[in-house]
């Protein structure tokens, strides 16, 4: 790959994890930008979760250190997203998941119209009771992390809805749970990738990098300014997802 290629690839891995971080959808920015550089499809989505693994991991220590993650939460729910990143990577190299974006695209209108019509939606804890949440949630995390391992652009924005529907944090504590949450599904789904032989290594470990910047960068943000800045931030990256997602259609 050409330098002057590879660098632009490398500004964008920084922009979309910086996103990514806080509210998700940074995949819709690198999965493009792949492709638009000439990888082929299976060999983008293995690089992709390069350099998307780096970036949740880089985050995850970040919203850990500072207390933003529920962990106790996050040890039942990691497991079941692990498992899914597994499943969606298998799904993708074995069969073919031409209804997804479709499905995808009225989940995520869904959501938006929802978080709009809420003008208080995630903006403080009000934590659910019951076992009914908790069983959605991890129906949820396991779902997702499906989503996740056969496309992933969307991921962290629909873990971090179903994080405040479902258990009711709010912005701040979602985006660290979230971030904890993809984590899972992007390691096992990254090592089916590399065991696949379907990384460019050239192409991800510079990405790596400049995504690990991008998610201390962001997760940073997110402490400091909280749920005033991460709502209008969420409504802004899933409008972008939808566009994207309908013209591939």
């Amino acid at each position: 790959m050409e330098a002057g290629t590879l660098t632009l690839l490398v500004a964008a891995g920084f922009v979309a994890s910086f996103i990514d971080s806080q509210v998700g959808g940074g995949g819709v920015i690198t999965l493009p930008a792949y492709l638009l550089a000439g990888l082929p499809p299976q060999i983008a989505l293995g690089t992709n979760k390069v350099g998307g693994t780096a970036s949740a991991l880089v985050a995850s220590v970040n919203y850990l250190r500072s207390g933003a993650v529920p962990v106790r939460r996050a040890l039942t729910l990691v497991p079941l997203s692990i498992v899914g990143g597994a499943v969606g990577v298998w799904a993708v190299l074995h069969s073919s998941a031409t209804w997804l974006t479709p499905a995808v695209l009225v989940v995520m209108g869904a959501m938006m119209v929802y978080v709009l019509v809420r003008p208080r939606f995630g903006a403080e804890d009000h934590l659910a009771a019951g076992v009914l949440p908790l069983v959605a949630m991890a129906l949820a995390a396991l779902d997702i992390g499906v989503y996740d391992g056969i496309l992933g652009p969307g991921t962290g924005s629909m873990l971090l809805f179903a994080i405040i529907s479902f258990l009711g944090y709010g912005f701040r504590r979602a985006a660290g749970l979230g971030r904890v949450l993809n984590l899972g599904s992007n390691l096992s789904a990254v090592t089916y990738y590399i065991v696949a032989g379907r990384v460019d290594w050239a192409v991800a470990a510079p990405m790596a990098v400049s995504m690990g910047v991008g998610g201390w960068v962001g997760s940073h943000v997110t402490l400091k300014h909280g749920d005033r800045w991460l709502k209008p931030l969420f409504v802004a990256i899933t409008l972008v997802l939808l566009g994207r997602l309908a013209l591939s259609l």
